[in-house]
């Protein structure tokens, strides 16, 4: 996993409202059939945030992305 501090990022963590909802159901372990239907939204638009929130995390795997916005002690996460 790469390094990351979002204190010294060129890129400052800003995820939507949507991105922000779709990490915290990923973090509690569901899919994107699942929280398709929790958002009554398609699998496919849950592919697309997620693609949107690996860019802006820099990261390439959901377990990455958590750790991530963990390690940036992000607390949407736990809402």
């Amino acid at each position: 996993m790469r390094s990351f501090n979002p204190e010294i990022s060129n890129h400052p963590v800003n995820l939507s409202p949507r991105e922000q909802e779709i990490v915290r159901l990923v973090a509690k372990g569901h899919s994107n059939k699942v929280i398709a239907k929790v958002l009554d939204i398609s699998p496919w638009t849950v592919s697309t945030h997620l693609r949107r929130v690996f860019v802006k995390l820099e990261v390439s795997s959901r377990a990455e992305m958590v750790a991530r916005v963990l390690e940036a002690d992000l607390h949407f996460i736990s809402d």
